[in-house]
């Protein structure tokens, strides 16, 4: 685990899907949900995306670079008391070096 992620408080198991298609309806579907350990801090702030328009974040969560999925944009991430969250941005990845992804972080939005 990234040694970032080992210092504080927060880790906990959380659940990944990634972004499918889109259904008939135009609504997402997802992957199945990939268990994964990530440090999940719960804050209220707002998000300016590129299109100008803001966002509510309810969660910012950090994702092990060595995690079996990473998070991308509109995946959905399910914390560990249940509540369901998609991605509305998402950090370039943290390296160490250059070919080895320390962290990525991701800001959430209720889905």
């Amino acid at each position: 685990m990234s040694i970032a992620l080992r210092r504080g408080t927060g880790l906990e198991t959380v659940q990944i899907a990634a972004l499918g298609a889109l259904d008939g309806q135009g609504r997402p579907t997802y992957a199945a949900a990939v268990a994964v350990l990530a440090r999940v801090v719960r804050e209220d702030t707002v998000v300016r995306l590129t299109n100008g328009s803001e966002v509510r974040a309810f969660a910012t969560v950090w994702v092990d670079g060595a995690a079996a999925l990473l998070p991308n944009a509109e995946d959905q991430i399910t914390l560990a008391d249940g509540l369901v969250g998609v991605v509305i941005e998402r950090k370039a990845p943290r390296r160490l070096r250059t070919d080895v992804v320390d962290n990525v972080r991701v800001k959430l939005r209720r889905a």
